[in-house]
């Protein structure tokens, strides 16, 4: 509010109108709806207005595991080795401890849709549902397999 503020007053000073305080001033802005939209201007010269973020959906309140495979975390781990960058992908299952991991070279949603095939296939018991940090590995396609 203080940039505001600052050229408000002057050119309050100078049409001889009041001078209103920051608080004043926000609450005015937030009563009025005025609002400043962030705009992108394209190598064109095109202007557009940048969309609000979505937020992400979140783990269910109150979801409770009491068996094995109710629940598997499963998070992506950066390691370099000798000047190679490797991708280390992880699960535990919440109620039994039971890992598993596997390396990738690439930081994608096929890497991890192909590292949940694997784990179907290893776990001793069937996954009811998975919970990750929501990584951009676990989107596209890593979510479209787990849909179907």
């Amino acid at each position: 509010m203080g940039k505001v503020k600052k050229y408000l007053d002057v050119f309050c000073d100078d049409n001889n109108l009041p001078i209103y305080s920051e608080s004043k001033i926000g609450r005015i802005i937030k009563e009025k709806k005025i609002y400043h939209h962030r705009q992108k201007i394209s190598h064109f010269g095109k202007v557009k207005t940048i969309k609000k973020r979505v937020n992400k959906q979140r783990k269910p309140t109150g979801y409770n595991t009491n068996n094995p495979g109710d629940l598997i975390q499963i998070d992506t781990i950066v390691k370099f080795t000798n000047g190679i960058k490797r991708y280390i992908v992880t699960a535990v299952d919440v109620n039994s401890r039971y890992p598993y991991a596997y390396c990738y070279n690439r930081h994608d949603s096929k890497s991890t849709k192909d590292f949940f095939k694997k784990i179907q296939q290893v776990f001793p018991y069937n996954i009811k549902a998975v919970q990750t940090d929501n990584g951009s590995e676990f989107h596209k396609y890593f979510q479209d397999y787990l849909k179907e």
